[in-house]
């Protein structure tokens, strides 16, 4: 059973789960029930601390396998799929699919300031032509959105 409010003001509904240890499947759960029950299209939903985990939006739940769990800060088996999924929806949303040489994945890099999981997505693209390059875009992934976002932090080599 898991210990929650549910705060409704003008701008924001939000679910705080009031426990430390809970699993991520029985908050997602909850909040389906809670965005179906009151009609909502999005509930934010933070932690006893008041740390924002993400906004949960069921128009993103149901484009995903509902089986699979949705991750919060650290990349683990149970929840590849669907970064992977993410993936493939901003490739295609993108309009990148034609052009796409590749796409490698970086898991267990060092946390970035802000609500991010703990990897990157570079996505490599074909030539345009013999003299012209497309570079590479760098993307992370945003825990709050659900969705990868580009990386607009320089490399620094």
């Amino acid at each position: 059973m898991i210990s929650w409010k549910l705060e409704i003001t003008e701008n924001e509904t939000r679910l705080v789960v009031q426990d430390g240890a809970v699993m991520s499947s029985d908050i997602l759960s909850l909040a389906r029930h809670l965005v179906n029950k009151y009609h909502l299209s999005t509930l934010s939903i933070y932690d006893k601390n008041n740390e924002r985990l993400f906004n949960y939006k069921l128009e993103e739940d149901l484009k995903c396998n509902n089986a699979q769990m949705k991750p919060f800060k650290k990349v683990t088996d149970l929840n590849f799929p669907y970064f992977l999924k993410k993936a493939e929806d901003l490739i295609y949303e993108s309009g990148y699919v034609d052009q796409l040489y590749g796409i490698r994945f970086a898991f267990d890099v060092p946390k970035q300031q802000g609500n991010f999981a703990d990897c990157l997505l570079c996505i490599d693209f074909l030539d345009i032509d013999d003299e012209t390059e497309r570079p590479s875009e760098l993307y992370q992934f945003d825990l709050t959105e659900l969705k990868w976002v580009k990386w607009l932090k320089k490399k620094e080599k």
